[in-house]
């Protein structure tokens, strides 16, 4: 049986938007690495227990989980569908249909993602990898006597790549 592999992990941006481009969009590659790689489908050959990581400032990681679980599940309780305006047997429909998908339950992210909260102090990802923030968008990854820096900022004329050009 053949399935997609992909990245595990996404870093964010210290910027909302960079150039009028909006930087931390994580809801489509996490939804990649839950549903498509399939890390959260039972019995899926990829699903070891293991969760994507979102990585960065506290408050970037912190709205992206936000975000991913509005993204992942909508309004999430009947009460809120009701209070959308929706007729009760449709909202319990809908309701019905949700947790369905959501194999039983609307879970929390931190249920479906692991969050790795970065400051200046190093913090370990995963089996000696190390990430500390260096400055404004600026990371290094340390594993033993190996580093790489990494700088999200885009120079003032460099835009983000569009993934889908709609014509």
């Amino acid at each position: 049986v053949t399935n997609e592999t992909g990245p595990n992990a996404i870093l964010l941006s210290d910027l909302n938007i960079q150039n009028g481009d909006f930087a931390n969009l994580a809801e489509f590659p996490v939804l990649q690495m839950l549903y498509r790689q399939g890390m959260l489908l039972p019995n899926h050959p990829n699903n070891t227990g293991a969760k994507p990581f979102i990585i960065g400032h506290k408050n970037m990681v912190n709205a992206q989980m936000e975000y991913i679980h509005r993204g992942n599940y909508g309004l999430t309780s009947l009460e809120e569908i009701l209070d959308a305006g929706i007729p009760q047997k449709q909202a319990e429909e809908m309701m019905r249909i949700k947790l369905h998908f959501a194999f039983g339950a609307v879970r929390p992210s931190s249920d479906l993602l692991e969050a790795r909260i970065v400051d200046h102090e190093p913090v370990e990802i995963l089996n000696g990898v190390h990430i500390a923030r260096k400055s404004m968008n600026c990371y290094e990854f340390t594993y033993k006597d190996e580093s790489s820096e990494i700088n999200l900022n885009l120079s003032h004329d460099e835009r983000y790549e569009t993934p889908y050009e709609l014509k």
